[in-house]
């Protein structure tokens, strides 16, 4: 077995580099797993939530006892974990997937780096998006914007959060 680190946090390995576990680390707000390396390749899990790695682990205790009392086959097992940490931990293709999509690159590298302890999801649906302002930063077009979050430039609701409308 080895450790990982990543950039808040580490995870457990077998030596082929199969997952055994994550764990995090404080930040600012909280506690969070984040990998930049997995985000950056866009290759496996690159964020878990405070409540994610609180999930994980209880969902991994269910699990093992379920095994040891012969409820799981080891191959039942096996599967089983991979789905918990799927279930609970967010990839680059999530995040892309989360704020729109193909060509929104910039918008998903921007919630990943915002993120420190709570759901990418919580966090994009609180975000304040200003069109003056965030159409630059992200390198977006209004139609781009319109198709993929389903408005209108003309409904002026862009002073709310997202989730309110």
């Amino acid at each position: 077995m080895k450790i990982v680190f990543a950039t808040i946090g580490y995870r457990h390995e077998e030596e082929n580099g199969k997952v055994l576990s994550y764990t995090g680390e404080s930040t600012f707000n909280g506690v969070c797993y984040k990998d930049k390396k997995a985000f950056g390749e866009k290759k496996g899990i690159c964020y878990i939530s405070e409540f994610g790695l609180e999930q994980i682990e209880d969902d991994l205790a269910d699990l093992k006892e379920k095994f040891i009392f012969n409820e799981l086959t080891r191959e039942e097992y096996e599967e089983s974990r991979e789905e918990v940490f799927k279930n609970n931990g967010w990839t680059y293709e999530d995040l892309l997937n989360l704020v729109g999509g193909e060509g929104f690159e910039k918008v998903a590298e921007f919630v990943f780096n915002m993120v420190d302890w709570q759901s990418p999801e919580t966090y994009w649906d609180e975000y304040q998006f200003n069109p003056e302002e965030d159409l630059e930063l992200f390198g977006l077009t209004w139609e781009q914007v319109e198709k993929a979050w389903n408005i209108s430039r003309e409904d002026n609701i862009f002073k709310q959060p997202i989730w309110s409308r």
